[in-house]
């Protein structure tokens, strides 16, 4: 049997997608909420530091703000306030030399900067964590028959450290020692490495390695239906997020609650698609099935 071509693959996606759409509305909801909250944390340190940098520079950012919101509504006065605040900052630079000057601003975005790096850090590496645990969950999802999310929840805590170093050799595999272009190169041959590793069983290394070797002549089919899958799901994120943007008018951080969990179902089907491709690759090698 040849490899599926893109429509079927789009349809079976699909179905799986429909079939299991109840435990894919979990994660979702888990998940975006996870990340919503997450993000919302990081807004407001960073809001803080900012804060911190405009008082820094004698400008009020309650006021600023207050003010803002007037002149859009039209009112020309707190505009004229607002551009005079802003001036402030050309008078705690008056009397300065230019190094001084320079000194001066850079220092005060050295400090507000320093103090949402512990922040920053923590929530990248909480937001990289989620992201790791939503995979696995998704990957069992559509390797693994499995209709129970207790099940899958079950099975998250023995291949999470898996997926992270998977995820990790992946990046250093196609990434960092020659950077972009051997990237576009390498990193669709290990598409199946998640294969490997939730279904059947393998360590991090052998899950790449067995992938790169059961690719081998599907480059280009395997970027094809990637770059066709991006602007699909491009195209529906863009409805969707318009439809989601109409909560957002209504209160922001719900609507961005929202679009969250929006996105962890986009992300859903995206991994339902190209592990059923990876799976049709394995299934229909063009070299000489790698030892395992």
């Amino acid at each position: 049997m040849a490899a599926l071509t893109l429509g079927p693959l789009l349809s079976q996606s699909w179905s799986s997608f429909r079939s299991s759409l109840k435990l894919v509305l979990i994660g979702a909801v888990i998940f975006g909420t996870l990340i919503a909250i997450t993000q919302g944390l990081l807004q407001k340190d960073v809001q803080r530091g900012t804060g911190a940098l405009m008082e820094g520079l004698g400008i009020d950012p309650a006021r600023l703000e207050e003010l803002g919101r007037l002149a859009e509504a039209g009112d020309e006065a707190a505009l004229q306030e607002m551009m005079d605040g802003l001036g402030g900052i050309n008078q705690e630079l008056e009397g300065m030399t230019e190094e001084e000057q320079a000194a001066f601003v850079t220092g005060k975005f050295l400090g507000a900067f320093g103090t949402m790096v512990p922040a920053l850090s923590i929530g990248a590496l909480i937001s990289f964590l989620i992201s790791a645990i939503a995979l696995t969950y998704f990957s069992i999802l559509a390797l693994k028959d499995v209709k129970d999310p207790a099940v899958i929840a079950r099975q998250i805590p023995g291949l999470i450290l898996p997926m992270i170093g998977l995820m990790i050799w992946i990046f250093l595999r196609s990434f960092v020692w020659l950077f972009v272009i051997p990237a576009i190169v390498l990193g669709p041959r290990f598409i199946a490495s998640i294969v490997y590793l939730v279904r059947d069983g393998k360590g991090v290394m052998e899950s790449a390695r067995l992938s790169y070797g059961a690719t081998a002549g599907y480059w280009g089919k395997i970027w094809g239906n990637g770059i066709v899958l991006a602007v699909v799901l491009f195209v529906v994120s863009l409805v969707l997020g318009m439809v989601v943007g109409i909560i957002g008018a209504v209160s922001a951080p719900v609507g961005a609650w929202v679009m969250q969990m929006v996105q962890q179902g986009i992300s859903a089907f995206a991994i339902l698609f190209s592990l059923r491709l990876a799976l049709t690759i394995m299934e229909n090698p063009k070299s000489v099935p790698v030892k395992q």
